[in-house]
């Protein structure tokens, strides 16, 4: 499958994609800017689709939209609050991964994560048909769900129905089972459900359920989006069929020569597939 989104003109919205620090790109239907000085070059292209047509002509359909500019502020994300409410929940991921979650925006995306849920959440909670959820693609030791759940909207993270071992190493390196750690986390103010599920070969209904109500999402997964090209399936999905009108966040798009080549790709082809850069 490609990287598909509509051709029509007759009713535009706008996507944009900004590449955060050199390690995420955020992909929205409204302006994402920034403000001060940035840890890093920041790139920005701007998008320019329809709405799926289920969108357009069902008056009762209800889907979370963006639109209001999204301003970013540097000094937000590298502020000392975020980083001790990361530190705080940093004992509920594997072990190895508490110097990542710790690391610096520019290294890596945590203190991004916070941010975002910090200081755009409650703005969107109150929106028409927006729900009060983010959701994370690609659950792993549970670190971006941590760190996006941080503020206290609640997380749908998602891994592969095989997934769950990984995520409970992260129970069992605290010598816990997933009762008791759910149990911990929600005393500090957390509030995660896990999903696992094949987002691809689920009912379009039920994909739909999970991402076209919620304003921001973060994928993270395979990093190969040819030789396992979930990403790339995944994004094809979301922008084409999903009914999602909010922020997506690409992890890790200068990661390897895939990430690179697809990133290349979704800019390349925007005139091809309907939306214009």
């Amino acid at each position: 499958m490609a990287i598909v989104a509509r051709k029509s003109h007759k009713s535009p919205k706008v996507l944009v994609a900004v590449s955060l620090f050199l390690l995420i790109t955020a992909l929205t239907f409204a302006g994402v800017t920034f403000s001060g000085d940035q840890v890093n070059h920041d790139e920005r292209l701007l998008l320019q689709t329809d709405p799926p047509e289920s969108v357009q002509t069902d008056p009762e359909s209800s889907v979370c939209k963006i639109d209001t500019p999204i301003v970013i502020e540097a000094s937000g994300v590298s502020s000392a609050l975020l980083t001790d409410r990361i530190s705080e929940l940093k004992e509920f991921t594997f072990i190895n991964y508490e110097k990542h979650m710790m690391n610096l925006p520019g290294k890596e995306h945590y203190r991004l994560l916070n941010y975002m849920t910090k200081t755009f959440g409650p703005m969107f909670q109150r929106k028409p048909g927006c729900s009060n959820h983010v959701v994370d693609i690609g659950t792993r030791y549970v670190a971006s769900a941590l760190a996006l759940g941080s503020t206290g909207i609640p997380i749908h993270t998602f891994d592969i129905p095989e997934g769950r071992f990984q995520r409970k190493i992260a129970f069992r390196n605290r010598n816990k089972t997933e009762e008791e750690w759910q149990s911990l986390v929600q005393a500090k103010g957390v509030n995660i459900t896990f999903h696992n599920v094949a987002l691809l070969e689920i009912p379009l209904e039920e994909f739909r359920s999970y991402m076209s109500h919620t304003w921001l999402i973060l994928l993270d997964t395979f990093h190969w989006p040819y030789k396992l090209p979930f990403e790339r399936e995944f994004f094809a999905r979301l922008v084409d069929k999903g009914h999602f009108e909010g922020i997506l966040l690409l992890d890790d798009i200068h990661f390897n020569p895939e990430m690179i080549q697809w990133w290349n790709e979704v800019k390349s082809n925007a005139e091809k597939y309907g939306y214009r850069v």
